[in-house]
């Protein structure tokens, strides 16, 4: 079991190769198969034919060569060292997921997959009085929204930024999204003003809000669907499902 485990990370690990390489070494062996079984059987009608097709066929050959010895030096350490960041990259953004799963729920948006617009939000927001508590599981009590902000902006920051130490292992389209919602957490900058007012509701931040789910959603269909979720074997909804099973 443990030897098909691995063949399986082999496989992925393959597929993880940019499409452009293996679309270029795919063409580049078959020219090469091509040429040496079929066509070295037929006489170059033309000299100049012969001379191409030979600068073709070692081009290809130094393709292929390339090709292997990038598979082996560079693109299958670089994977073994993902897999071993990917697992805490995942846990990291898990915890983000959650900490935004239980602020929709402090917002009452009734919403398990986070898929929540920017109207969403901002009729949520003027529906709150920011200076009511706030209580999150009976755990964490907050006297107001200004002090539960506060809290929840600070540990996703921290929790995005430790990600953000493993920048290079993380693929570009990820790191756009994360990137993005740490510049969504940056647009809070008013809580810690405490001469300013919230004013009569939240709307103020409803739009810093929604960039942080919409941006979150879109990284959480990545997570889900690509190699995090592939080594890992797991996704972002085991936790809600979980959770929806012991109520």
């Amino acid at each position: 079991m443990k030897k098909k485990r691995k063949s399986i990370n082999f496989i992925h690990k393959l597929k993880s190769v940019r499409k452009e390489i293996k679309f270029i070494f795919l063409i580049s062996l078959s020219s090469v198969l091509l040429i040496e079984i079929v066509f070295k059987n037929y006489n170059a009608p033309y000299h100049s034919f012969y001379v191409i097709g030979d600068i073709y066929l070692k081009i290809c050959y130094s393709i292929v060569a390339t090709s292997i010895f990038f598979l082996i030096n560079q693109h299958i350490p670089k994977e073994n060292r993902n897999v071993k960041t990917n697992k805490f990259i995942h846990n990291k953004l898990v915890t983000v997921f959650n900490e935004l799963s239980w602020l929709s729920e402090r917002l009452d948006i009734d919403k398990k997959n986070l898929d929540i617009t920017e109207e969403m939000v901002k009729l949520a927001c003027e529906k709150i009085n920011p200076n009511s508590p706030v209580v999150e599981f009976q755990i964490n009590i907050f006297s107001n929204w200004r002090e539960y902000l506060i809290y929840k902006t600070n540990k996703i920051n921290r929790l995005l930024s430790d990600v953000m130490t493993l920048n290079s292992s993380i693929e570009t389209e990820l790191l756009g999204h994360i990137v993005n919602m740490l510049d969504a957490l940056d647009q809070f900058y008013y809580l810690d003003n405490k001469n300013m007012g919230l004013g009569k509701d939240l709307t103020f931040y409803s739009r810093p809000i929604s960039n942080l789910y919409e941006e979150n959603y879109k990284l959480h269909k990545i997570l889900s669907s690509g190699k995090y979720k592939i080594y890992l074997n797991t996704n972002m909804n085991d936790f809600l499902k979980n959770r929806n099973t012991k109520k």
